[in-house]
C-alpha cells in the first residue's frame, strides 16, 4: 500500500478518511479492550530487520522462567514496538489517508499493541504478582481495621 512511503497521491474525496472517522479509529485503538479479535502480527519490521513477532511472543509467554537476558530482550523489543506504534499513529494522522489504508494501519497497530500488552505482562514477572498480593493483603487488613474501629465507636 502507498502509506508506507506515503507519497502524495490523489484520491477521490469519498475515499479519504474524514475527521470523524479518524476520531473513531483512534477511540477504538485507545479503548480498554482494543485487542479483542486482533492477532499479533506474524512479522514486524524493526530497524530494517524482519522479526517473527508472533513466534517470539509465543515463545516468551510459554517459558517457565525467563533469564535476565531474556527480560532485557523483552524490554528492548517493547521499546521498539512502541516506536512502531508511534509510526503507525503518525500515518493515521496524515491528511490524505484513505479509509482502506486507515483500516489496514489500525489492524497492524492493534496487533502491535496486543504484542506490547503481552510482553508488558512478562516484564512484570513474578515480582509483580508478589507486589499485587501484598497490596491486596494490606487492603484487606485496612478494611478489617476500619470495621473494627467502627464497631468500637458504636459501643462508646
Amino acid at each position: 500500500m502507498s502509506y508506507i512511503g506515503h507519497e502524495k497521491h490523489k484520491h477521490r474525496p469519498e475515499e479519504l478518511l474524514t475527521r470523524e472517522e479518524r476520531e473513531k479509529v483512534m477511540v477504538r485503538i485507545r479503548s480498554l479492550v482494543f485487542w479483542v479479535g486482533e492477532t499479533i502480527p506474524d512479522e514486524v519490521e524493526i530497524a530494517g530487520r524482519r522479526i517473527p513477532l508472533r513466534d517470539l511472543v509465543h515463545d516468551f509467554i510459554h517459558k517457565r522462567e525467563l533469564s535476565d537476558e531474556e527480560r532485557e530482550d523483552i524490554k528492548a523489543l517493547t521499546r521498539d514496538l512502541h516506536r512502531r506504534e508511534k509510526f503507525f499513529e503518525h500515518l493515521l494522522d496524515l491528511p490524505d489517508i484513505t479509509k482502506e489504508e486507515a483500516e489496514e494501519i489500525s489492524h497492524r497497530l492493534l496487533g502491535i499493541l496486543r504484542a506490547i500488552d503481552e510482553l508488558r505482562s512478562l516484564e512484570e514477572g513474578p515480582e509483580r504478582d508478589i507486589e499485587k498480593e501484598t497490596l491486596m493483603r494490606k487492603t484487606k487488613d485496612e478494611k478489617r481495621w476500619l470495621k473494627y474501629t467502627k464497631g468500637l465507636r458504636k459501643r462508646i
